[in-house]
């Protein structure tokens, strides 16, 4: 097996830089410390050549040692950089007056326009379609299941999270949905968690199971012997 080799990292750009700050308003997005030792810009993807606004946060030197040991996954700095992407629409769209625009009447140059398109990225399910006889989609309670192992997920994932409003928390809640809906599609090769198999629906189960099991409140019941999710047997839903 040949060795990975890292890819070399490229300087970021000072205006870059000047942006990357500015949206964080000069302090540490998961702390919120403003004087820290040193600032890092980190690579959300761990892609060093990928340079771009998208992929790019600032935080502090000692958050930026969370993220490389894995206490803050690369999908809590995703989130993160959503939210602060969509605090700055959200403030722009309010002092904005072009007003609401209709999708599908978009006009050039209206500063509406960006903002009315990117305010919610990806967040919802995979549009229902019919379902294969043999498929989890075809069968009430699997399907249900499942839906309930992806619910109990979010809810564990985000229960440490603070936010400020409850539009804020809805949104980060369809954010974490989409990400567990898109990591079901590309480990099981699906367009819908609809379309895995009944014959797969154990291995499902189990992946959901898994990641529920590795969250910090998982871990937490475990050591307390208490149960963090039904089983398929015992659901009624």
């Amino acid at each position: 097996m040949s060795e990975v080799t890292a890819k070399p990292r490229k300087a970021i750009a000072a205006v870059l830089k000047k942006k990357l700050q500015q949206e964080a308003n000069s302090m540490c997005p998961f702390c919120g410390n403003s004087e820290p030792g040193t600032w890092e810009f980190h690579h959300i993807d761990s892609d060093r050549g990928n340079s771009t606004y998208e992929n790019m946060i600032m935080v502090c030197g000692g958050c930026h040692n969370r993220i490389t040991k894995g206490e803050l996954s690369e999908a809590d700095v995703r989130l993160k950089k959503t939210m602060i992407m969509w605090k700055l629409s959200s403030a722009r769209k309010k002092t904005s007056t072009s007003g609401k625009i209709k999708a599908g009447n978009l006009a050039l140059g209206n500063t509406g326009c960006k903002i009315e398109q990117n305010v919610y990225i990806d967040h919802m399910p995979p549009p229902r379609v019919k379902a294969a006889p043999d498929s989890i989609g075809a069968n009430a309670k699997a399907r249900n299941y499942a839906n309930y192992l992806a619910r109990k997920l979010c809810e564990y994932r985000m229960k440490d999270k603070i936010f400020s409003t409850e539009e804020e928390r809805k949104h980060a809640q369809k954010n974490y949905m989409a990400a567990i809906w898109k990591k079901v599609k590309n480990d099981f090769k699906v367009t819908s968690y609809h379309a895995v198999s009944m014959e797969n629906r154990e291995e499902l189960f189990q992946h959901f199971k898994t990641l529920i099991d590795k969250t910090k409140q998982g871990k937490m019941n475990k050591g307390r012997g208490i149960k963090s999710y039904f089983l398929f047997e015992e659901y009624d839903g």
